[in-house]
């Protein structure tokens, strides 16, 4: 297994389904997933065959599906892809979590764009470390406000990035995230789910042309970097 990815066998239940049936659902006739053994045999027990998963996504990422015993691409190479892809900049001195961090913020600066008025003060005023600003003259504010929070971590910053997981299921399941035992996110969690689905299926169609694989690794690459980012802010969570 990759090593950058071992800690998606603890992520969550929900949170390993989403990723899943994201790459299901995108890897139409291609995937294999599915029809395999350790699929139908432990079904949602997904940790109990994350090695399953993680093969099925990194060949997906290497286009490997000619020959499936070749070594598929590392995640590095994978995430490398598809920053090269959605036009993120990166150095290569960059390690894992800042190139997944570059994506992340790509997802929130483009999502701000497409918020009204409105939504941006929505998700601003419930935010932690906003309650000072006046928001009157929010129009000034630009994306760089909720990329601050972003980066500081805490809790508005895993609430930033539970908007996009949300949004991902949203647009491609159909479905939400299942948070109802902490209100100070279900408060936040419908709110972009539009824009960020505009922004996705935008995404996805531009790079079929680069490859159908994209439509897989694309998603699939923003769910690991936000369960990552999710896990070092978990701490503030558990404090609400």
């Amino acid at each position: 297994m990759d090593r950058h990815l071992e800690f998606m066998a603890t992520v969550p239940r929900e949170q390993l389904k989403v990723f899943v049936d994201t790459l299901i659902e995108k890897g139409g006739l291609s995937e294999n997933l599915s029809t395999s053994d350790v699929y139908k045999q432990y079904g949602e027990n997904y940790s109990a065959y994350w090695w399953r998963i993680e093969q099925e996504y990194r060949q997906f990422g290497s286009n490997t599906f000619v020959n499936i015993f070749s070594e598929p691409d590392s995640y590095e190479e994978i995430l490398k892809k598809v920053l090269k892809q959605c036009k993120v900049k990166y150095y290569s001195s960059d390690s894992i979590e800042e190139m997944e961090n570059q994506l992340l913020e790509k997802i929130i600066k483009d999502m701000w764009e497409k918020l009204s008025q409105s939504e941006r003060i929505a998700i601003l005023s419930d935010l932690d470390g906003m309650k000072d600003y006046n928001f009157d003259a929010i129009g000034g504010f630009t994306s760089s406000v909720l990329i601050q929070l972003f980066r500081a971590g805490g809790f508005a910053s895993y609430k930033i990035t539970v908007i996009i997981v949300n949004a991902i299921a949203k647009a491609i399941l159909g479905r939400g995230l299942t948070l109802a035992a902490n209100a100070g996110l279900v408060r936040v969690l419908s709110i972009a789910t539009g824009p960020i689905g505009v922004i996705l299926t935008a995404l996805w169609s531009i790079y079929d042309l680069a490859g159908p694989a994209y439509r897989v690794i694309i998603p699939c690459t923003i769910l690991i970097a936000a369960y990552r980012k999710m896990e070092e802010n978990n701490t503030a969570v558990d404090n609400e």
